[in-house]
């Protein structure tokens, strides 16, 4: 869903990645670059600008330290969206939008493994 939006900012969206953190290599689950020159190889010296975690062995906060501009994570049913200024919990029909490229977006319901709840007040995030 992201793919469009990164092609027409001369970026990519890849599952293959390669990223460099605290001494050991991790692979974002997906992961949105946003470069006019992405690497060849997926091997990068930082996370890329957009991180999407669904589980696997770095926590969201270890990718923003990796670099990344902004994390969409999903742990057990609960979607946030991280950035450097913060976190953010998405409800039912709440968007998740790149900080810096607001074409990078996603509908929080299709990051989640199942229903999210709705938010009777909307001010409300954490």
């Amino acid at each position: 869903m992201l793919r469009q939006a990164a092609h027409a900012r001369g970026g990519l969206v890849s599952t293959e990645l390669i990223v460099p953190y605290r001494g050991r290599w991790y692979r974002p689950d997906v992961g949105v670059v946003i470069d006019p020159d992405p690497p060849h190889d997926g091997v990068l010296s930082g996370a890329p600008a957009l991180v999407v975690c669904l589980g696997g062995p770095l926590r969201g906060a270890d990718w923003l330290q990796a670099g990344a501009d902004a994390v969409w994570l999903c742990e057990r049913d609960v979607v946030e969206q991280l950035t450097r200024c913060g976190a953010r919990r998405m409800w039912r029909g709440q968007w998740l939008v790149h900080p810096d490229e607001p074409a990078l977006r996603l509908a929080a319901d299709e990051l989640a493994a199942g229903p999210l709840a709705e938010c009777a007040d909307r001010r409300l995030t954490v």
